[in-house]
């Protein structure tokens, strides 16, 4: 959830087959980093190709980085969980406005520019704020994510998201959780400028 692939179509849901390798490193209990590289192959979304393994068809690379922070505040040492990421595809992508000449595409009808890689960054954590009782498995959590995606590429250049979760709301019912969020998505002002004209 925290790499916005709907937005920005570098990402794909499960059950999809996708070559990858992944490297992790903890130096401490509180902290974690890890780096992986996932070959960037759309051939692989048909349904005949969902549990394919094989290695044609590929168009680049997402190199994704993320740093992940684990605390806990205050006396009653509430859980708090971050993360910082940062991804690169190195597949070729459309410019949202620009063609071939860096003119307006939806003027020129030319072929759009093309770019080598786009990337992005995102933010997110869940924090507990209090607890039910004397239960820290139970109580109110914070949740927040944002991400912002390469304007020169991207439909959806910033998403933002934030929301609450009761954990164990009814101590007769601790493992229920209710939950309330909102978000906003931000289409890129180039892609709108593209959309316009050409209408």
């Amino acid at each position: 959830g925290a790499l916005v692939g709907h937005g920005t179509y570098i990402w794909y849901n499960n059950p999809r087959a996708m070559w990858a390798v992944r490297l992790k490193y903890k130096p401490s209990d509180d902290w974690q980093f890890q780096y992986g590289v996932f070959q960037h192959n759309p051939s692989l979304l048909t349904n005949d190709e969902r549990f394919s393994f094989k290695f044609s068809g590929g168009l680049g690379f997402m190199h994704l980085a993320e740093s992940h922070w684990k605390t806990a505040i205050g006396p009653h040492q509430l859980a708090g969980n971050y993360w910082l990421g940062t991804y690169l595809n190195t597949a070729d992508y459309n410019d949202v406005y620009y063609d071939i000449n860096h003119q307006s595409q939806a003027v020129t009808q030319d072929a759009f520019y093309k770019h080598s890689r786009r990337q992005g960054i995102y933010f997110l954590f869940n924090q507990q704020l209090i607890r039910f009782g004397n239960d820290n498995r139970r109580g109110l959590l914070l949740l927040f994510h944002t991400a912002a995606n390469d304007r020169k590429t991207a439909t959806v250049d910033r998403q933002l998201q934030i929301g609450v979760r009761l954990k164990g709301p009814f101590a007769s019912r601790p493992q229920d959780d209710i939950a309330f969020a909102v978000a906003r998505l931000h289409v890129n002002e180039r892609r709108n400028d593209h959309t316009r004209e050409r209408n």
